[in-house]
């Protein structure tokens, strides 16, 4: 369906927006590849028995393909849970901000560094 409707769906978006970020459209052409065996593919072939399966690559985008981000997630939370977080009582902080200075932080890494200067410090104290 929303192969079907893309068109449409980008040109409603540069319409009322302008344009859309170089890494949204690349989030969305990737989707629309992912997992298609025209797109390339590896042959499988197990040594035993000779069974062989066409798997076809995937996009790895983070932020719009269901399959691929699920896969990351799940990846994620092992590692974070075997590796990186030790077994102890763990306090989970979570920083909100204004949709305004939300989208300013995520294009403007002086701006990031800023509000982190001023949460870091306020969670410490």
């Amino acid at each position: 369906m929303f192969r079907a409707q893309r068109a449409g769906m980008l040109a409603s978006v540069w319409r009322n927006s302008g344009s859309l970020p170089k890494f949204v459209v690349n989030e969305v052409e990737g989707y629309l590849r992912c997992g298609i065996l025209e797109y390339g593919f590896i042959r499988a072939i197990c040594e035993s028995c000779g069974f062989d399966r066409l798997v076809a690559f995937s996009c790895k985008y983070r932020g719009f393909c269901p399959s691929c981000l699920g896969r990351r997630m799940s990846d994620t939370a092992v590692w974070l849970t075997e590796r990186v977080i030790p077994a102890v009582q763990i306090r989970q902080w979570v920083l909100t901000l204004p949709w305004e200075l939300r989208v300013r932080a995520g294009y403007d890494r002086e701006i990031c560094a800023l509000v982190l200067d001023m949460f870091i410090p306020g969670i410490a104290a």
